[in-house]
């Protein structure tokens, strides 16, 4: 069977992790990657074995792609879309879908006057047990999200780029991070959220210059259907951890999304459900697109559409920790 060409714009950060799983995927040929920045880009070149473009444009008119990666960074998004749109080549591209709400409005306008095809990377819904869990609540209403997400990147040894502690550029905590956890709200309870509350602290390291995000915040939501969620998500914690409680009718369920174990109660009977997960965190998200791409039999959980109202919420997270204030959306 012929094999997909794919490109990559963007080769630092996360790209390790595309471009590592890529290699998995037999079907898949990386033929080359675009970067600004020479010294990652001829690196990631000489690791993955791909041609090496400064200019995506070049890249793009020189190559015949069956798809591209887009890991910019959140401000790099309209362009290079709007470039692969106009030549008909299918984007996947990382979270967050813009840098704001009104730029994504204007990305998914030319991406609908294409049919372009584009799966954005919230990679959470791709897990087994989340599947399970929703499989296993089907029916009933869910009453209560309670989330965690705890690591210790605010710890000195454990910080990694300078931007992530840039709420100005990375959305911080909440924007970089924490996007992830309020778009699995969203897909676990198929409801948007309507009201949010956001209290954020500095407490182990307070603010500076070059640190502007919050190293902790506690989230509070309330959906169409009236769910409630309580998020907390710290930078505090030494170690790694993300779970998701959900409370339904006679049903409560754990989900441990680093450990995939999921866990409850049901009309009284006992769930254990610890699947063998895909060889890493983001290896379905991509598989899946290509497998679309490939026969139309993968699925592509997060549109570009549906990412926009994931990017609302966060907006209004933003706007209810910059002004004390619960915000409707």
């Amino acid at each position: 069977m012929k094999k997909l060409r794919a490109g990559i714009i963007g080769t630092g950060g996360i790209a390790g992790v595309h471009l590592s799983n890529i290699k998995l995927i037999d079907s898949v040929e990386l033929v080359c990657g675009c970067d600004i920045k020479e010294d990652i880009l001829n690196r990631r070149a000489k690791e993955f074995n791909f041609k090496p473009y400064t200019f995506y444009e070049e890249m793009l008119n020189k190559e015949k792609l069956d798809f591209v990666l887009l890991c910019t960074h959140q401000t790099v998004r309209k362009e290079p879309i709007a470039f692969c749109a106009e030549k008909g080549i299918p984007v996947f591209t990382e979270k967050p879908p813009a840098s704001d709400s009104k730029t994504a409005g204007e990305i998914e306008k030319i991406i609908k006057s294409k049919n372009l095809t584009v799966s954005v990377g919230f990679v959470f819904r791709y897990l087994k047990i989340v599947t399970k869990a929703i499989e296993l609540l089907h029916g009933r209403k869910i009453l209560l999200l309670q989330l965690q997400y705890l690591c210790g990147m605010m710890y000195p040894e454990s910080r990694s780029k300078d931007i992530f502690y840039r709420k100005e550029i990375s959305g911080g905590l909440i924007g970089d991070q924490a996007i992830h956890m309020l778009d699995l709200c969203r897909y676990i309870l198929q409801d948007e959220i309507k009201e949010i509350q956001v209290f954020g602290a500095n407490v182990m390291q307070p603010k500076t210059k070059d640190i502007t995000t919050e190293e902790s915040v506690v989230i509070n939501m309330r959906s169409q259907k009236d769910s409630l969620i309580s998020y907390l998500h710290t930078w505090t914690h030494r170690g790694f951890e993300a779970t998701v409680e959900i409370f339904a009718s006679d049903a409560k369920l754990l989900l441990g999304l680093f450990s995939g174990k999921l866990t409850g109660v049901i009309d009284g009977v006992e769930i254990s459900y610890s699947p063998e997960e895909s060889p890493s965190l983001h290896f379905s998200e991509l598989y899946e697109f290509v497998k679309h791409l490939e026969n139309g039999k993968g699925k592509i959980l997060s549109t570009y559409s549906d990412s926009i109202k994931t990017m609302e919420v966060v907006e209004g997270a933003m706007k209810s920790i910059d002004n004390n204030k619960i915000v409707k959306l």
